[in-house]
């Protein structure tokens, strides 16, 4: 009995083993990012993906573009691989314009401190009004 209880405290060790992914562009401008495969559907200057496991991961990063037409798309800037590590936050920072790539990594404990979580879960809007554009400020700086 002793031996089962044993075991899968074990295994957490390497389960807990986490990472997380900040990417931004060196021009600010608006994004989404692809990721191992999927897509996270939020834009912002910014955007942090949490939970990840360490180690090699496939990226793409998208902006909007427009056609000719003024018809609006998702263009892909960036498709590359980005490794994370044990509790570090890899920040990776893209110049579309010059190709250059910068990624330096910063204990998650450290990063918490200097970006803490600004929503609790509650709506904090108002009812009625054109809440929908302050609902897209308040995301984009929670993503900064």
């Amino acid at each position: 009995m002793i031996i089962l209880l044993l075991l899968p405290g074990a295994g957490l060790t390497n389960a807990d083993a986490q990472s997380m992914l900040k990417v931004r562009l060196a021009d600010n401008r608006p994004i989404n990012v692809w990721l191992d495969g999927r897509y996270f559907n939020k834009r912002g200057t910014s955007v942090t993906v949490g939970d990840l496991p360490i180690g090699q991961h496939m990226l793409k990063i998208y902006t909007m573009a427009q056609t000719r037409r003024g018809r609006a798309f998702e263009d892909v800037v960036y498709h590359g691989n980005i490794t994370t590590y044990d509790g570090m936050v890899t920040i990776f920072y893209y110049d579309a314009n010059t190709g250059e790539v910068d990624s330096k990594e910063q204990y998650i404990a450290d990063f918490m401190k200097d970006h803490p979580a600004t929503t609790t879960g509650e709506y904090q809007g108002e009812t009625g009004g054109n809440d929908h554009n302050n609902n897209q400020n308040n995301y984009a700086n929670d993503n900064n």
